[in-house]
């Protein structure tokens, strides 16, 4: 019955305003294979963006700090410039691909990955660096052995975004 009356999944694809999903790889307590079941639930036609870090820590004050969240209300009440949005990611060709809804100019974008089998709070994470031109990001594709990947980019202003998740699990 709580599950039923009380869990998020139960609402999500209700979602009809802005939502900005933020979480860091290695959060004991929101697994990354559950957030991006909670990301997937929410319809494709509500406006939806992801934010993960790399080790970031859990806490009201870590959850609070990214500046993006301040950026990603103001896209909507303010008209201000909107947060990078990475969509499709994907492997095709021993290459990692992905594409930027809109043209924004990237300072860096990275591949993120972990081949560790360790519980999702002790798995170790690798980086590489992407290419970005024009909005396609592409880049060697992860190890056969990765268990979970995902990208971020960075834009002219420090923001960060993730594409969604890519699980192999």
């Amino acid at each position: 019955r709580w599950m039923q009356l009380y869990d998020p999944g139960q609402y999500l694809q209700a979602v009809q305003m802005p939502i900005l999903f933020v979480n860091g790889t290695n959060d004991f307590a929101y697994w990354l294979s559950a957030y991006q079941k909670s990301y997937e639930a929410v319809p494709k036609s509500t406006p939806r963006n992801i934010r993960i870090e790399v080790k970031m820590g859990h806490s009201h004050p870590a959850g609070w700090k990214p500046d993006e969240i301040a950026r990603f209300v103001d896209q909507y009440l303010k008209d201000k410039t909107p947060l990078p949005v990475v969509q499709k990611p994907a492997i095709k060709d021993g290459k990692v691909t992905a594409e930027l809804a809109e043209p924004v100019k990237i300072q860096t974008a990275v591949l993120n990955f972990t081949t560790d089998e360790a519980p999702n709070k002790e798995r170790k994470w690798q980086t590489l660096p992407l290419e970005v031109e024009g909005t396609r990001i592409t880049g060697p594709a992860p190890p056969a052995d990765t268990k979970i990947w995902f990208i971020n980019v960075t834009d002219e202003t420090g923001a960060m975004t993730s594409s969604p998740l890519v699980s192999k699990q």
